[in-house]
């Protein structure tokens, strides 16, 4: 798979996300979520949404460095396992400003319906990941490493 190929796929994998698994680290201690998500297309953000008195969000304010996993295990779940490919983004994580935050939770309401009555609760906070490095998996042994921020200003 070329370059190019690679930074399309992992760019359709991300716009049709809705789904992954978040890891945070405060103290050394590494702790993993199961999280909605969405893409921001404009910005190269992935955004979630989470109370403010969860682990994670205690996590990311001691240490906004994050690693967010996406993969096509439900939207593929015929193919085999060798079959699956995987996004992993690395980016620093920030509380959404306040400004943002109904169109950010709008847009995990439509990617994520049976979620809509989570994102209307209050003291919902909305995370969003500056991704600063993509490792695109193309099954187990083929990988790509690129920023998409950069390689789209390329094209």
């Amino acid at each position: 798979m070329t370059r190019h190929a690679a930074i399309n796929e992992a760019l359709a994998i991300l716009k049709s996300a809705h789904i992954g698994v978040l890891a945070t680290v405060s103290e050394g201690v590494p702790h993993t979520s199961l999280m909605a998500c969405a893409f921001d297309e404009k910005n190269f953000n992935m955004i979630m949404a989470t109370e403010t008195g969860t682990r994670k969000f205690k996590n990311i304010a001691a240490n906004p460095r994050v690693s967010l996993l996406i993969d096509t295990r439900l939207t593929d779940a015929l193919q085999d396992s060798a079959s699956i490919k995987a996004v992993s983004l690395s980016g620093l994580a920030s509380v959404a400003p306040e400004a943002e935050k109904s169109k950010a939770l709008a847009l995990l309401a439509t990617t994520n319906p049976k979620l809509a009555y989570f994102f209307s609760r209050p003291g919902i906070s909305v995370i969003r990941i500056a991704v600063s490095s993509v490792l695109f998996l193309d099954g187990p042994v083929n990988s790509h490493v690129f920023s998409l921020e950069k390689e789209a200003q390329d094209e």
